[in-house]
């Protein structure tokens, strides 16, 4: 092999080697600038109490509902956020282990809307706490 075809096949190597790069980079670039931008609504939408089963099997048999929510309550939350507000103490810990997994799927999901029927969009989820006598319902929607 002549010299001239040896430096062009490895300049032509060596610059299809970084092209790719730069495009995943600005790729990454570009999904975490969209990641950035994408929020969610997370609302209350019903708190529930079973009296009959908290006499039955707790400890404090007339301790109601949920005391850490109110129905209507919203939280308007970006990627991370929420674990901040768990950590202050403004959300149920209990509650986002439950819908931890709803929220990111609405925080992914790249579908929009074009009806009016949530059964059918991945931009609304609802979901719910998993404590037995007093559970919270939450919707949670892209915004």
């Amino acid at each position: 092999m002549d010299r001239r075809r040896f430096v062009k096949l490895t300049s032509l190597a060596a610059l299809a080697s970084v092209v790719p790069v730069s495009a995943r980079a600005a790729a990454k670039q570009r999904n975490a600038s969209s990641a950035a931008e994408r929020r969610c609504r997370v609302t209350v939408v019903r708190r529930e109490c079973y009296s009959d089963l908290q006499s039955r099997f707790l400890d404090e048999p007339e301790s109601g509902p949920c005391p850490v929510f109110a129905t209507g309550q919203k939280f308007d939350v970006a990627p991370g956020d929420m674990e901040k507000l768990v950590a202050e103490g403004k959300f149920c810990p209990k509650a986002w282990r439950c819908i931890n997994s709803h929220v990111d799927d609405v925080l992914k999901a790249t579908t929009v809307c074009d009806t009016q029927s949530t059964a059918d969009c991945r931009r609304v989820a609802i979901a719910c706490c998993n404590d037995g006598t007093r559970p919270v319902v939450f919707k949670i929607e892209a915004i």
